[in-house]
């Protein structure tokens, strides 16, 4: 396979390399935690090929031995799920409209735990990754209709690992795809045509923009193109159709340790030469700082049918709204919050009634617990009140595990390996 090389390259600004505690937790997605991100051994299966066995139900979270406290008000219900993991990532990987848990055991292989509804898993079957291993995207790359998994490591510039689902949530050897340049941070799958599969988004580093591999089919990669930012690299990105023309555009946030009070956020759509995912707009919110790695996310605040952007910052929480057809307002609101910490994880949760949301913002100290709060807009959007939460954990994404079409927040507790919980939005 040939080796995927930018088919152009256009320059960026010249900036300092970044810190240690840039870039963003992609979880996978993510967390990514896949998307949110990152990070073989003991796992939580009987057997280290995988198990009969079901996961869930009987481990707590906390030093008391009592559930984490916090969201069971807004009516989510807590559920340990006994998935051990290095890290995390989610997708409905059966088909049947629920989310599953793609787990990285510690030392081990990547495991699949299909989900039943109720926060309950069963280990399916395990797949033998690469080393290193990083964090994980899901996606449809070789078009055959159900979601296979690109598996990254965080600073390797040679390749990544695709390995394609059987339909049942089976995985079968890893296809290495050759790749030149630093991964960054914030991967994300995305259409960035017409036809079923999933392309990749992949930022670089410093100057270098962000890399467009564009799927061919068997989980393999066409020649990748270059596309530039406003930033000097991105820590952050988030994926939706936001002007309604049925493909997937891009937001990318990121940051300059030199220049640290401004958000560059570069708004990609299909504007360019034939309709080619190209810069849209570039918002520069000098009302910073922003928090270099935090996440960006797209969510409809405002309940007019149109996709905003939220992302932390030191003041608060930066809105930013949709103006009409993939358009975004400069400068951005700012909703403050008295959650003291430098919170880098954001998950919008959406409660009981239509158009209701609460944010969860977590951070993770380099010397104390991982620290979370839970913050709830006012009517009309100008106010956030602020709830810590007890024993949060590590906020490692969110998906649909209940199959009631709401996000479910996911969380890790412990060091490595990790033990997953869920907060179930059916309560």
């Amino acid at each position: 396979m040939r080796k995927l090389a930018p088919a152009l390259l256009l320059p960026l600004l010249a900036c300092p390399q970044p810190g240690e505690d840039g870039g963003a937790d992609t979880d996978a997605t993510g967390t990514e935690d896949g998307s949110g991100s990152s990070t073989g051994g003991d796992t939580d299966s009987s057997s280290d090929t995988g198990s009969d066995a079901t996961e869930g139900g009987s481990d707590t979270d906390s030093d008391t031995g009592d559930p984490p406290a916090g969201l069971s008000a807004l009516g989510f219900a807590w559920v340990p799920t006994g998935i051990s993991a290095e890290w995390v990532g989610f997708g409905d990987f059966d088909g049947d409209g629920i989310d599953d848990v793609f787990a990285k055991t510690l030392g081990g292989p990547g495991r699949t735990h299909l989900g039943d509804g109720t926060g309950s898993f069963e280990a399916v079957a395990d797949v033998e990754l690469g080393w290193p291993a990083d964090f994980m995207r899901a996606g449809d790359f070789d078009g055959d209709g159900d979601l296979d998994v690109a598996v990254f490591d965080e600073y390797s510039n040679d390749d990544f690992q695709v390995t394609l689902n059987d339909g049942a949530g089976a995985f079968g050897e890893p296809l290495i795809i050759p790749i030149e340049g630093f991964f960054g941070f914030g991967v994300i799958p995305l259409h960035a045509n017409d036809d079923e599969l999933h392309d990749l988004f992949i930022p670089q580093g410093h100057s270098e923009g962000a890399l467009l591999a564009v799927a061919t089919g068997a989980g393999e990669f066409s020649e990748a193109l270059t596309l530039m930012g406003a930033g000097c690299y991105f820590s952050a990105t988030a994926v939706a159709d936001v002007d309604g023309d049925g493909l997937d555009d891009v937001a990318g946030t990121g940051s300059c340790n030199a220049v640290p009070d401004f958000l560059p956020l570069t708004i990609y759509r299909h504007v360019g030469e034939g309709g080619a995912l190209d810069v849209a707009q570039s918002l520069w919110g000098e009302l910073g700082p922003v928090l270099e790695g935090a996440d960006v996310v797209f969510a409809d605040v405002d309940a007019d049918g149109d996709l905003d952007l939220l992302t932390p910052t030191t003041l608060g929480v930066y809105v930013i709204r949709d103006t009409g057809g993939g358009t975004f307002a400069d400068p951005p609101e700012v909703l403050a919050h008295t959650y003291a910490d430098y919170p880098r994880r954001l998950e919008v949760l959406e409660l009981g009634s239509p158009g209701a949301l609460a944010f969860v913002l977590g951070a993770e100290p380099y010397d104390s617990d991982p620290s979370a709060a839970l913050l709830t807009p006012n009517e009309d959007l100008s106010a956030l009140s602020t709830e810590l939460l007890d024993d949060p954990g590590r906020i490692v994404g969110s998906g649909d595990f209940d199959g009631d079409g709401r996000p479910d927040l996911a969380v890790m507790h412990g060091s490595l390996p990790g033990e997953l919980g869920l907060w179930l939005s059916g309560g």
